[in-house]
């Protein structure tokens, strides 16, 4: 039963999927109880909910399909208030531009993906682990819509899910057309910084920010409503919008769970102690592939909050190793802003999609048919060996 907000849409028809994500990982990343000598007992899954339109598109138009990468800590549920106010947009202020698919996904160590995968998940998170299961989840999971040659495809990234975006853009090049970074989590931080982060986390732990196990319930209260009680009062989500918050919750809570019962004890999907994991990993991750942001040549827009921690060290960058993206500073704007201001921060995604959109478009035999002619092919061919064949030079058989 689905129980997000809101639960069903005219725009789009939506399908919870399980498939198989990246492997081999690093080493730590799947550890099982007992060891094991058969492959299967070491694959992980990966969890995402997909978005189909109902529109008709016709056959030669183009196609506009959107990954929603999530934060650390967070799920797939975040975005979906989101995706539904996309769909609705588009349909009615831009009906002759389509959205396709939309593809909101669950890190592996997240949401509905962690709760699949419990008893395999191990003590090391390599983040660039995770950009290879985006691009397993979209060049062969979903590779009718995203390889589609009418496609133009676009990745939307929030913190972590950000630094994933950069990987993903870095090795692939041409496989999204136009990249949204939400305060990206993609410059480490210096030695000396870093016991200061750790105690952030050591109190966002101990002040029960990141909770996911609730005990002593009371009996006279809505086990539901007690741990969303939580969550808008002491949790690290507080300032969400409140339908944010609650997509988010309700892709937290297990199916097994039933509303109308009472329970003493309520576990979560995920273990937040796999945020902390994350975490701790976060400084390696983005070390160790750095040198790669140099080749993302995809348009790129990085909006940051003035008030999010990375603020400074993301500015510094923007000529250095950021220098690939179009920086936006936010006014009182925090990390989570996609989440607390989600009309504003989607509204700039949409600016920037419409802009890279039309700009930048992708080129497809569509196009150069319009442009050149039913013997476009032939004159394209011609146009790249100008200067060659000028002369009408033949080039002789190597037969």
């Amino acid at each position: 039963m689905i129980h997000l907000r809101p639960g069903s849409s005219p725009y789009y028809d939506q399908t919870l999927i399980y498939r198989d994500a990246a492997s081999p990982r690093a080493p730590g990343s799947v550890v099982l109880s007992r060891p094991s000598s058969f492959r299967e007992d070491y694959q992980l899954q990966i969890a995402y909910r997909k978005y189909v339109t109902t529109r008709r598109i016709p056959h030669n138009a183009k196609r506009i399909n959107f990954l929603f990468l999530h934060g650390n800590g967070m799920n797939k549920g975040i975005w979906h208030y989101q995706i539904h106010k996309l769909f609705a947009m588009y349909e009615i202020s831009f009906p002759d531009m389509y959205i396709d698919t939309i593809i909101a996904a669950d890190h592996v160590n997240m949401g509905d993906s962690a709760y699949v995968n419990r008893g395999k998940l191990g003590h090391v998170s390599d983040w660039n682990d995770f950009a290879k299961d985006y691009i397993m989840l979209t060049k062969i999971h979903e590779k009718d819509t995203f390889l589609h040659p009418n496609a133009f495809n676009v990745i939307v990234g929030h913190s972590m899910g950000g630094f994933l975006a950069i990987q993903i853009t870095a090795s692939e090049p041409n496989l999204f057309q136009s990249s949204i970074l939400i305060n990206p989590v993609c410059v480490d931080v210096s030695p000396e910084a870093l016991p200061m982060f750790n105690q952030i986390y050591k109190n966002w732990y101990d002040q029960g920010f990141v909770k996911f196990y609730f005990d002593n319930l009371d009996k006279h209260q809505n086990w539901y409503h007690e741990i969303y009680e939580h969550y808008t009062k002491r949790s690290f989500y507080k300032n969400f919008d409140p339908i944010v918050l609650r997509n988010m919750l309700e892709d937290e809570i297990p199916c097994t769970y039933d509303r109308q019962k009472h329970y003493s004890t309520v576990e979560l999907k995920h273990n937040g102690l796999e945020d902390f994991i994350n975490y701790f990993h976060s400084n390696v991750s983005i070390e160790s592939t750095r040198s790669s942001y140099k080749q993302v040549k995809v348009p790129t827009k990085i909006l940051c909050g003035d008030k999010d921690t990375l603020a400074e060290l993301i500015k510094n960058n923007i000529n250095g190793d950021l220098k690939f993206g179009r920086l936006q500073i936010l006014e009182n704007q925090y990390h989570n802003m996609h989440a607390e201001s989600p009309e504003l921060i989607m509204s700039l995604v949409n600016d920037f999609v419409l802009e890279s959109y039309r700009n930048h478009p992708k080129l497809n035999d569509f196009e150069y048919s319009k442009k050149y002619g039913k013997d476009y092919k032939e004159k394209l061919r011609k146009d790249a060996l100008k200067g060659f064949l000028d002369n009408e030079r033949v080039i002789p058989s190597k037969l």
